[in-house]
């Protein structure tokens, strides 16, 4: 006995007058391909015969990026949404755009006495209106898309990178104790050691006042200030800087807002990023072309604690304070071995 497959759709749906409280996605029909712009100028230069320097401008542009916003809202002023008798209704446009302009500096020492080592600079601002096609901001609307024009959620202002591998000169072929015993030699012999260090200045932090519908942001009341605390009974950011913007009865006795708060989006940054990882490995040439490479790595092998950004909504009891650190960010140490033939 055969059963037929349920008839595609819902049944009796009727699109022209769906059931009272239905949610669903809209697409805009005229929606363009998004795309990427991207331009850089270089200036390379050798310095000696070891070392290499390069100074970049990088640049780059987006135009047409896919965002979503929520249709259904309730309106400022009177906080009627579009369509009472439907539920939420996400509607995805392609309007978003993004811009980045970046200073990279990157210098480079090649190989001499089996030192290697590179160090990497970026002061760069990057700005969008569109935080991603699957992540939400405080105030996205449909209406006015370059009201959510601010700092992307990505930016990044400076970023310091370096890194350092070390073959330690002894052992065979090496500057000392390259005559010693081959079993003298597999003690001594084969050690390298690297150090990778990242420091990196704070994300910005989208500002909610965590009540009401629509979403929005805060008023700001006076200059942004960071007394930047990280304990329990101290605050990050100043939270006397914002205060909470009027509202008024709205639809069924709902308090709304009757506009969009002072601040822009993502104008608070958060705390930094700092980390120093650590490696250091023996190669036991067994023979030929067969080595053993043993290695232990630690990662943030200082423990620097690497904080959350702050409580960004002005309803909770710790707005602007830090409540804790990054998952998996404290020390991590591993041992490996790999044979190579």
């Amino acid at each position: 006995m055969t059963t037929a497959l349920p008839a595609r759709g819902y049944t009796n749906f009727n699109p022209m007058n769906p059931p009272t409280g239905t949610s669903m996605i809209a697409v805009g029909k005229h929606n363009q391909i998004s795309m990427i712009h991207e331009w850089n100028v270089q200036v390379e230069r050798a310095l000696g015969s070891n070392n290499i320097l390069n100074v970049a401008y990088v640049g780059t542009r987006g135009e047409h990026l896919s965002t979503f916003y929520p249709y259904n809202m309730n309106q400022f002023g009177t906080g009627i949404p579009n369509l009472p008798s439907l539920g939420g209704i996400n509607l995805n446009s392609y309007n978003g755009i993004s811009n980045y302009d970046g200073l990279q500096v990157h210098a480079e020492h090649r190989a001499t006495n089996g030192l290697t080592a590179t160090v990497s600079y970026a002061w760069s601002h990057t700005l969008d209106d569109s935080p991603g096609a699957f992540q939400g901001q405080t105030a996205a609307l449909y209406y006015a898309p370059l009201a959510g024009y601010g700092n992307s959620s990505q930016d990044f202002r400076q970023i310091f990178s370096t890194s350092i591998v070390y073959l330690l000169p002894f052992g065979h072929g090496q500057r000392f104790a390259n005559k010693v015993p081959t079993a003298l030699d597999w003690l001594v012999g084969g050690w390298q050691s690297s150090v990778i260090a990242l420091i990196q200045s704070g994300s910005p932090v989208d500002l909610s006042t965590g009540h009401f519908q629509p979403g929005n942001r805060p008023n700001l009341v006076k200059p942004i200030s960071y007394p930047k605390s990280t304990s329990s009974s101290g605050y990050w950011f100043d939270p006397t800087s914002f205060a909470d913007p009027v509202s008024v009865p709205g639809y069924n006795s709902t308090p709304t807002y009757l506009s969009l708060g002072t601040l822009g989006r993502n104008q608070v940054f958060g705390p930094g990023y700092r980390t120093v990882n650590v490696s250091m490995q023996k190669n036991f040439h067994v023979m030929g072309k067969y080595t053993l490479e043993l290695h232990g790595d630690a990662f943030n092998v200082l423990n620097s604690a690497e904080f959350t950004n702050p409580n960004s909504s002005m309803t909770g009891g710790n707005f602007g304070q830090v409540e804790g650190t990054q998952a998996n960010s404290n020390r991590e140490l591993q041992g490996a071995a790999r044979f190579v033939f």
